[in-house]
């Protein structure tokens, strides 16, 4: 860690790396958080630098919390304005920050919460006078009509300045206490999504350099196998990986000996965007596992006009009818077991892909036979090695919900029925119970 005794040497340090970035920054983002006292006194500060420009959000004011942006565009009318707040001097959407910053420090990690990639952090603090009050912050809910509210500073601070979810939501400092926090984050390299699956791993990266310019640095842990060194490309790539690994080291370096992102992760984790895909599939193999029930049905792959199509149309109508629910297309019905790709290509098999022409027909037959039309989204995905779509029924919002011909069903256990049209067809319908309470 860096440390630095003055402004100026806090400043030079951040024009030199600023200096570096190719292409340069569009700007930064200043937001700052005043406690209101007899004046508006500064408690935190955050300085973003961003690689596009973004609008600033209107002032937040709730009374004893205040907070607010402002965009400063250029990546040296931006530094300028940074300058002129550790000095003193600076203000933000008009109002002054007077205090001054004359301790900084520099380190570099990695900022999941705030921008999702590695970089650098300057924390600088403030010049506290002999004898001055500490800030202390109420720890009262923050609310004020038409604004979003909070459990207390603490959380509204954390969330509005840094773009962090705080674990706790209570605390009588602000995040970063008295600081200005400035992040330059890493703009060569991110990883956007990483899955470790047994024996290997599936990475997507973004690259704004040339592929073969960037290492990543593999570590592992527990196996008989060290370590292992891949040329990094744009895009998705899979990397074998040790079969008896416990533990996953990742570094991307570039040629001037830089780390410029780190992840660790524990054998089949996950990281960014595979984290919600490996929760997915995660669900849809325990669906598989436990048979059908009242939000679970399983259908084969399907031709176009053959009657299982008339079945998938009632278990969509009776799920946005109950309380929504899965149907997989490509398993048994009596077992869920996947069916594989042969099956799939004896009805979809001519040309093209075959999983997405049973897609479009899946939802061609929910626009066309299903009235009102209910949300229904159609996900490919693959249990075992094989293909199935999985089609997620949302709970209607429209009820009741019926076939092309009239015809509505209601979900009993793993079966669809037909509702009965003079007592559970009225249950169904928006303040159906108000006749009962009312009348």
């Amino acid at each position: 860690m860096d440390q630095f005794s003055t402004q100026r040497a806090f400043i030079d340090r951040l024009a030199e790396l600023l200096r570096r970035q190719t292409p340069p920054y569009a700007g930064a983002k200043l937001r700052v958080a005043f406690a209101r006292r007899d004046r508006l006194q500064f408690a935190t500060a955050c300085v973003l630098f961003c690689e596009h420009q973004t609008p600033s959000r209107q002032p937040q004011d709730y009374g004893f919390l205040v907070m607010m942006e402002e965009w400063v565009g250029g990546q040296e009318d931006a530094l300028n304005r940074l300058s002129e707040l550790v000095t003193g001097r600076g203000c933000v959407e008009g109002n002054k920050v007077e205090d001054k910053f004359s301790r900084s420090e520099l380190d570099r990690e990695m900022y999941l919460g705030l921008t999702g990639r590695s970089g650098w952090r300057f924390l600088s603090h403030m010049d506290k006078a002999p004898g001055s009050s500490e800030l202390y912050l109420p720890q009262d809910p923050v609310l004020s009509p038409g604004l979003k509210p909070y459990l207390g500073a603490f959380g509204a601070i954390n969330r509005w300045i840094f773009d962090v979810q705080s674990p706790t939501q209570i605390g009588n400092q602000a995040p970063f206490h008295e600081s200005i926090v400035t992040l330059l984050p890493e703009t060569r390299v991110r990883l956007t999504s990483a899955l470790w699956l047994p024996g290997s791993l599936q990475l997507d990266l973004d690259l704004q350099t040339g592929s073969g310019e960037m290492e990543l640095q593999l570590v592992y842990e527990g196996s008989d196998k060290e370590s292992d060194i891949v040329i990094l490309q744009h895009g998705s790539m899979e990397i074998p990986i040790p079969e008896d690994a416990r533990k996953l080291n990742m570094f991307v370096v570039d040629g001037h000996r830089s780390c410029l992102a780190t992840l660790d992760l524990a054998p089949y984790g996950s990281y960014g965007k595979a984290r919600k895909v490996l929760g997915a599939t995660q669900q849809y193999a325990k669906d598989l596992e436990n048979g059908e029930n009242d939000t679970v049905e399983y259908k084969p792959f399907m031709s176009p006009h053959e009657p299982k199509e008339n079945e998938f149309v009632e278990t969509v109508v009776a799920f946005a009818n109950a309380s929504g629910g899965r149907i997989y297309l490509g398993v048994s019905d009596r077992d869920g077991t996947p069916q594989g790709k042969g099956e799939l290509r004896k009805h979809f098999g001519k040309d093209g892909d075959p999983l997405s022409a049973q897609a479009a027909r899946l939802k061609s037959l929910v626009r066309e036979r299903i009235k009102p039309v209910p949300v229904v989204t159609i996900r490919p995905s693959e249990i075992h090695g094989e293909p199935l779509l999985v089609a997620e029924v949302e709970v209607g919002n429209d009820k009741p919900y019926s076939t092309h011909d009239n015809k509505a069903y209601i979900r009993k256990g793993a079966t669809n029925r037909l509702a009965d049209p003079r007592t559970e067809i009225p249950q169904l319908k928006p303040n159906s119970l108000f006749p009962t309470i009312f009348g």
